[in-house]
């Protein structure tokens, strides 16, 4: 039992030749481990990209660094001489200076000083502008008398009696047509009457005929108006 906890000095060292090619061999299987990995040397993947934008900061190199800062010695500036001179006597009295306030803008409010040092609000009266001035609408006036073509004028008529025929001139077979012009008024009556041409024995009958029609005003601008027109009576046997 106590027979193994003795040492046998009956075993021989190891001769130094193996330790030495042992100690070789263990050195290079650990440096051919360490060297492997170091032949074998893999690039970082770049960045997939289309944009030139990327490729030109990648391929940009590294701005130099700037210049080192140079400290500025200023100079220390040098009080005039004259500064440091104090004077050669007190004055007896001492001016006050009052400064007046500025008298205020026209159209601006003006700050004006009250006891106690509170200043208040001054605005000067004045006159409000005057409103701009309305142009009143131009009223177009009608034309106090217009001509209108006899045959617009008949289509107008409402009263017209006929013309009785003068027993002298059926007697004596005289007809023809009386020409006559007038001015109807904004009422629509006849007036003015003017013979221009016509049998003389045919004249006074249609006078006194065309002197009592109507018409229907005449419109313009929405505004009735006097209109100068022909008037032809005809005088027929057959009447």
């Amino acid at each position: 039992m106590f027979e193994q906890t003795f040492v046998n000095t009956r075993v021989q060292p190891r001769k130094p030749a193996a330790v030495a090619a042992s100690v070789v061999l263990q050195s290079a299987a650990v440096g051919g481990l360490l060297l492997i990995p170091l032949l074998h040397v893999e690039l970082l993947p770049l960045p997939k990209s289309d944009d030139p934008k990327i490729w030109m900061i990648l391929s940009k190199p590294a701005p130099p660094p700037p210049p080192p800062e140079t400290a500025v010695r200023r100079k220390p500036r040098q009080l005039a001489a004259s500064l440091l001179i104090g004077p050669t006597r007190v004055p007896d009295k001492i001016m006050r200076l009052v400064d007046e306030p500025d008298s205020p803008d026209f159209g601006m409010p003006a700050l004006s000083a009250i006891a106690g040092g509170v200043l208040s609000l001054v605005i000067p009266d004045v006159p409000p502008p005057a409103p701009p001035a309305v142009k009143a609408p131009e009223v177009v006036k009608p034309p106090q008398k217009i001509t209108v073509a006899s045959s617009l004028q008949a289509a107008k008529l409402i009263f017209g009696p006929k013309p009785e025929y003068p027993s002298l001139a059926r007697t004596a077979r005289v007809q023809g047509t009386v020409h006559l012009q007038a001015v109807i008024g904004v009422d629509g009556g006849v007036r003015n009457l003017a013979v221009l041409s016509g049998p003389p024995l045919l004249v006074k009958s249609a006078l006194e005929a065309v002197s009592r029609w109507r018409y229907q005003p005449t419109l313009l601008a929405g505004a009735p108006v006097e209109v100068t027109t022909l008037i032809d009576v005809n005088f027929t046997l057959s009447q």
